[in-house]
């Protein structure tokens, strides 16, 4: 490894975010607001956090709230899993889409 190399560390396991689920995306985080943006990186921290993000979508189309998606991808984060499909499914349910402008092999 070079100095100009760059080194990634990920501190997300046991994070507060990891340990979000379905049971913590109520009615009421929904009102008054007029788009959400979601970031590909919740989804693949653990099922629950998966299943968190769809009902959230699910809320979001419910009410007429725009979904602002950012697929974000760390494939360190994947831990050899292939969370394409994921992604796909949720970009295709957003209203804007904003992906990276270059591939980072360090992701």
């Amino acid at each position: 490894m070079s100095r100009n190399d760059t080194v990634v560390y990920y501190y997300r396991e046991n994070s507060a975010a990891s340990h979000i689920n379905p049971a913590d995306i109520s009615d009421s985080l929904f009102e008054n607001i007029d788009i959400v943006f979601l970031t590909g990186i919740t989804p693949v921290l653990s099922k629950e956090c998966r299943e968190a993000v769809f009902r959230t979508i699910e809320q979001c189309n419910k009410k007429g709230i725009w979904i602002a998606f950012d697929p974000n991808i760390r494939k360190k984060l994947w831990k050899n899993r292939d969370y394409t499909t994921v992604l796909r499914d949720i970009m295709m349910q957003s209203q804007i889409f904003s992906p990276g402008r270059r591939r980072q092999e360090h992701c």
